[in-house]
């Protein structure tokens, strides 16, 4: 739940953060933050790759 931007989770102590089963849980409901490999380049990548191949067309 938001309040006021900010996540409110219940029944979690902020000094003491989740207990081992309450992140087991939240991985299992898939409500973690686990970020996916990247699977695209970046706009630097491509530029290195498409303009500045040493080509004098």
């Amino acid at each position: 739940m938001a309040v006021g931007g900010e996540q409110v989770v219940t029944g979690v102590d902020p000094a003491h953060g989740l207990t081992a089963s309450q992140v087991r849980e939240r991985i299992e409901d898939g409500r973690s933050n686990d970020v996916p490999a990247r699977t695209s380049r970046c706009i630097g990548d491509i530029v290195r790759a498409n303009v500045l191949t040493g080509s004098t067309r």
